[in-house]
């Protein structure tokens, strides 16, 4: 049995493992050690990780950043509004949560703070069963502290 662990970074996210030897580091699908923290949308799927970022420059509106400091918090909060000017999706209420409205499969769609980040650990979660080869059901996240 391994143990998992994500550090769920503002730009990046790392994936280790304990094992029998030690803690290894996950290397992604283009062997980074490090997975770009973000999810886009383009008109006929959706980028997580690594896709995202590759088409992060020519997709920009429907490129979710920021996802940690997004989390939980309501579109008028005031970290919100601060982070609106370095997010180039449109942030909005969703049923009272902060949101990002994106142009997906052709068009428009609201998506929570709360599900973007679900997506994007779906990734994390489908990268570590790639690399062990076995099934994950529990994971130990770490979100550092926004220092500024």
């Amino acid at each position: 049995m391994s143990v998992v662990g994500v550090d769920f970074g503002t730009l990046n996210t790392v994936i280790a493992v304990a094992r029998n030897r030690g803690v290894d580091v996950i290397t992604n699908e283009v062997s980074n050690r490090a997975t770009p923290s973000l999810v886009g949308f383009g008109p006929k799927s959706r980028y997580l990780g690594e896709p995202a970022k590759t088409q992060e420059i020519s997709n920009l509106k429907n490129t979710v950043s920021s996802l940690k400091r997004l989390a939980g918090r309501t579109i008028n909060d005031p970290d919100v509004q601060i982070e609106q000017q370095f997010v180039s999706a449109l942030l909005v209420d969703v049923g009272g949560q902060v949101g990002a409205e994106i142009s997906y499969l052709g068009k428009k769609e609201k998506f929570s703070a709360t599900q973007l980040t679900a997506m994007f650990l779906s990734k994390i979660k489908q990268t570590t069963q790639n690399e062990l080869k076995l099934p994950v059901s529990d994971i130990v996240i770490s979100v550092p502290a926004w220092f500024t």
